[in-house]
């Protein structure tokens, strides 16, 4: 399938959201191991994508963050709230279906290296990073939230890449009036520990760190 040694990979969900959260990801279905730690998760993300199991990667993504994610490049709000009440799973799956797109041709996950680091303790709940090493020039950074079990936490682990862009799509729901706007600013709300998390990436410039800081003003704004 394909490799990481392209930074593209990285950037993928904030590139082809979009196509990747309203089509059709197509996999079959199988059983994943049950009580992954993190390392695992992100390991058997790895797998499912380099298989083509998409479906798979929703029991391991916090599925309505993915719709979240969407919002970063143009989809409205009835587009996300529609895809969360027909099928949010279907959203997750779409989501690293485009992130798969990206890859390099040869991707092996046999040559992804993982490693965790220390807890993140904030507001009750608790994350863990794991960085991905060994194909890149450069380490990556998952970010894994302990929620009935350990899944992907999209907004901590793309937040950085997002914020920019979701700043003045927030300003604009604020501002509006309809139920759809309202039912995504109240799972932004819901994320605002992940943007937190987000925030302590060790690898922000400083103006990625303020459009972040800026992003959770006007999350938390909406309380």
């Amino acid at each position: 399938m394909r490799s990481l040694s392209s930074p593209r990979w990285w950037l993928a969900p904030a590139l082809l959201v979009v196509a990747a959260c309203f089509g059709d990801a197509g996999s079959p279905d199988t059983t994943l191991p049950a009580d992954l730690d993190p390392v695992g998760v992100v390991g058997a993300l790895f797998a499912a994508i380099d298989e083509g199991r998409f479906d798979d990667t929703t029991a391991l993504t916090d599925v309505e963050q993915a719709s979240l994610v969407s919002l970063a490049e143009g989809a409205d709000a009835s587009e996300i709230v529609g895809g969360l009440e027909e099928d949010a799973d279907a959203v997750a799956a779409n989501f690293w279906s485009g992130f798969a797109q990206t890859l390099d041709a040869d991707f092996d996950p046999d040559g992804v290296a993982l490693e965790a680091g220390e807890r993140i303790e904030l507001e009750g709940r608790t994350w863990v990073p794991v960085t991905v090493r060994g194909v890149t020039d450069t380490d990556r950074i998952f970010y894994l939230r302990n929620d009935e079990g350990w899944k992907i936490d999209l907004m901590a682990t793309f937040g950085h890449i997002l914020a920019e862009r979701l700043v003045p799509r927030v300003e604009a729901l604020l501002s509006s009036a309809n139920t759809n706007a309202a039912t995504i600013i109240g799972l932004l709300r819901e994320s605002a520990p992940s943007l937190q998390v987000a925030a302590q990436h060790p690898d922000l410039d400083l103006a990625t760190h303020q459009a972040l800081l800026a992003l959770l003003e006007r999350v938390t704004r909406a309380s």
